[in-house]
């Protein structure tokens, strides 16, 4: 019996860009980590830092499987899901692959460097690159944030209904995004797998738990402060006393309600589940 296409949401870090650098260039690529294009690079940089990554790119390219899995986390996590023969089951959809990237230079060309890997074995794969997903701004970070919640809402449930299995791969990336994913993860993922720095390490699978999220409560509870938040309109801390910091956001003095808090989201989220 063919098994359930998969869906796979994989975070990417950059490692692939740094990992066999000497330290000096490494170092540069780092100072950089947060620059959201080349022209955001100083001038003095650039060219270095070109040659790095399109060099680090084609040899990710050209690696073996096994030297891939050394040069890059994300596609690490990837093959072993597949126990290394990495390729779609005939005869059904092919396997869907969204490479989740930070709004970075550095960010998109490692993911599109997996992507490219993955077409060539087959797969459909795609670079999802969101806006102000960096550490450089906390409250852009925030906001970036939130908008991933509303994007995993409004895009994953649509590939469980087609009947995908839903995986999130959170083996690589930087913390405080992978942490945050982990909790998407526990509302739209039938499955986590992550992978420990040894490449003989075996994939760690974490299945779905059975937890729903029910926002109602604390809306009907707060009605007034909800609907003040809907329509954009003042609140004093006060009267946020008893509302959950999860279902709010705060941008300096201001407050509004995150994706969490969106009562149209939250239900969503629930029913979807």
């Amino acid at each position: 019996m063919p098994r359930q296409p998969y869906f796979v949401l994989s975070f990417c870090g950059t490692s692939l860009l740094t990992n066999g650098l000497e330290k000096v260039d490494q170092q540069l690529l780092r100072d950089q980590t947060n620059s959201r294009s080349e022209q955001e690079v100083p001038a003095e940089y650039r060219a270095r830092m070109r040659e790095l990554l399109e060099k680090q790119k084609a040899n990710f390219l050209a690696a073996t499987i096994q030297k891939a899995e050394e040069l890059s986390a994300e596609f690490k996590g990837i093959s072993k899901l597949y126990q290394g023969n990495l390729v779609s089951p005939p005869g059904q959809s092919p396997d869907e692959h969204v490479l989740l990237c930070t709004d970075t230079w550095q960010g998109e060309i490692a993911a599109q460097s997996v992507r490219e890997r993955l077409r060539q074995r087959g797969f459909n794969a795609h670079v999802e690159r969101r806006k102000d997903l960096h550490t450089a701004e906390i409250e852009s970070f925030q906001l970036a944030l939130a908008d991933l919640v509303i994007w995993c809402a409004d895009n994953i449930p649509n590939y469980r209904k087609a009947g995908y299995h839903i995986i999130f791969n959170l083996t690589a990336g930087f913390k405080s995004i992978q942490g945050f994913l982990q909790t998407l993860a526990m509302f739209h993922a039938d499955e986590s797998i992550y992978v420990f720095e040894s490449n003989t390490a075996p994939l760690l699978v974490i299945p779905r738990l059975p937890i729903k999220m029910h926002p109602d409560d604390a809306i009907q509870s707060n009605l007034y402060v909800f609907r003040r938040l809907w329509l954009k309109l003042d609140v004093s801390p006060n009267e946020l006393e008893n509302v959950a910091e999860t279902l709010l956001m705060r941008l300096g003095n201001e407050f509004s309600l995150s994706a969490w808090g969106d009562p149209g989201l939250g239900t969503n989220l629930s029913s979807n589940l």
